[in-house]
């Protein structure tokens, strides 16, 4: 089946949501769009009543209700930061896990409606863009056309465990003479990347083969089946060379669609097709410490990986000489954009060439953790939050451990971690007259002995519902949940 491009945003059919309803909130679709949009976004998987509400992490992403039960305006700041964030739904009750929303740069298409007529045709003309696809049957193929160009690098990424949708794909690339030409191995709780060398000018057909879990009566999906296909036009990878490092200069291969990374991070990657880089960006400040490491030929991997970090001028600012399992110590010399990348030393590549590179944070001198990101306290009572603080070495002052922002009526004292006190715990108490609702707060740990003082926020582990442990595009969160309940009756 192909499904028309759009220009602009296309709201589904309320049917559409009732067929797919259930009792939690399963996430949004479209699951992201560009910085500067404002555009109407259903929330999955909640009955159609708009008594509850959306909180989002960042302030510069505005959730308003819509017209239309179940919907809602999403106002995107320009000043929004581009990568995933976490969005929540919410009433005076109760409070969903946290789903993803991502803030892209790139344009975005939202695909509903089969086309109106038998053979019509809608063509993907301009690449880089965001194709999201919600689905209506367990299984379906879904079918796109590009316009692409001799000697340009298709990279088609897609995102559905990522973002805790149960939807399994295989990606393959056809001709316009009906030759497939390339296509993704079948694979299980992982999202494929399709990537192919375009020989000639002309039409494409990239076909998506979705299979997702059955609702209760067997025929439609269940809440939260959609999917995102990132697609990116490039120039080719480089040609193999003898020399490493003379190759290595010359590598300036521009990112295709880069995974935009939220620390800590595991991404589970195939090189592939050989003499492919694949790219991670993030953001960093000055003086950041960070660590990447890559699992190769501990999993079998014929990969002899090679780690770089590259600066938003695409220069070379650090590297791990390849490795059967190589690791990379960097501090950022400036604030900046940066870029991971990771390679064969051979250039070499293929299904095979699987890896698995974690991504460390900014190695500071005490964090923290908490178990759960959300709790309950009743009216008149009392929660008890657990923080386990972790330091290095060098850290041996007294650190004040702050819980800020708190409801009204809802309080607690700050506590204090001495060197020998890895765990402690705050005592939330709610007043008798504390009202019913819930709100984010976070967790802060300062220093009491430096001038300006350093900090660190706590943060939770995420999970999702149907991806595997660490494989969303973002797996913690430092912005906790408190939900006040009434006093219960005597």
């Amino acid at each position: 089946m192909t499904w028309p491009v759009g220009s602009s945003f296309v709201l589904v059919a309320a049917s559409v949501l009732a067929a797919a309803a259930a009792p939690a909130f399963e996430g949004l679709f479209p699951a992201g769009a560009p910085r500067g949009e404002t555009l109407t976004v259903i929330a999955l998987g909640i009955p159609g009543t708009n008594a509850f509400r959306l909180w989002s992490d960042d302030p510069n992403l505005v959730f308003n209700a819509g017209k239309t039960n179940g919907q809602f305006q999403v106002a995107i700041s320009t000043n929004a930061t581009v990568g995933p964030h976490w969005v929540r739904a919410f009433d005076d009750h109760e409070v969903s896990s946290p789903h993803l929303f991502i803030v892209g740069e790139t344009p975005e298409l939202v695909f509903l409606q089969p086309p109106p007529a038998a053979g019509t045709t809608s063509v993907v003309e301009q690449l880089p863009a965001t194709l999201n696809v919600l689905l209506r049957h367990p299984e379906e193929t879904n079918a796109f056309t590009l316009r692409l160009a001799h000697d340009q690098f298709l990279e088609a990424r897609f995102q559905a465990f990522a973002l805790d949708s149960p939807v399994e794909a295989t990606l393959a690339l056809v001709n316009a003479a009906g030759l497939q030409l390339t296509a993704t191995d079948p694979s299980t709780n992982a999202d494929p990347v399709l990537t192919c060398l375009i020989a000639a000018d002309g039409l494409y057909r990239l076909r998506v083969t979705a299979r997702c879990p059955a609702d209760d009566t067997g025929t439609n999906v269940v809440a939260g089946a959609f999917y995102r296909l990132v697609l990116a036009a490039g120039t080719p990878p480089p040609a193999p060379a003898t020399n490493s490092d003379a190759m290595e200069d010359k590598i300036v291969r521009p990112a295709l669609s880069e995974p935009w990374l939220v620390f800590p991070a595991t991404v589970h990657g195939i090189l592939n097709p050989p003499g492919n880089e694949d790219i991670y960006s993030f953001n960093a400040r000055a003086g950041d410490s960070f660590t990447f490491s890559v699992q190769a030929a501990s999993l079998g991997s014929p990969l002899s990986a090679l780690l770089l970090v590259r600066d938003a001028d695409r220069r070379e600012v650090a590297r791990a000489d390849a490795a059967p399992d190589p690791v990379l110590n960097w501090a950022a010399p400036a604030d900046g954009r940066y870029a991971v990348i990771v390679t064969d030393a051979q250039r070499r590549g293929g299904m095979g060439y699987g890896y698995i590179i974690d991504f460390l944070p900014p190695q500071g001198e005490f964090s923290a953790t908490v178990p759960a990101h959300t709790f309950k306290v009743a009216a008149g009572g009392q929660v008890r939050v657990p923080v386990q603080v972790a330091r290095s070495a060098q850290c041996q002052g007294i650190l004040s451990v702050v819980l800020g922002g708190l409801p009204e009526g809802v309080s607690t004292a700050p506590l204090h971690s001495t060197p020998e006190l890895k765990g402690l715990a705050f005592t939330v108490a709610a007043s008798p007259a504390a009202k019913p609702g819930g709100g984010p707060f976070r967790i802060v740990l300062f220093t009491t002995d430096q001038t300006p003082p350093l900090s660190a926020t706590a943060t939770a582990p995420v999970k999702g519902k149907h991806t595997p442990a660490g494989g969303l595009l973002l797996n913690t969160i430092d912005q906790f949940w408190l939900n006040v309940e009434r006093k219960p009756n005597p």
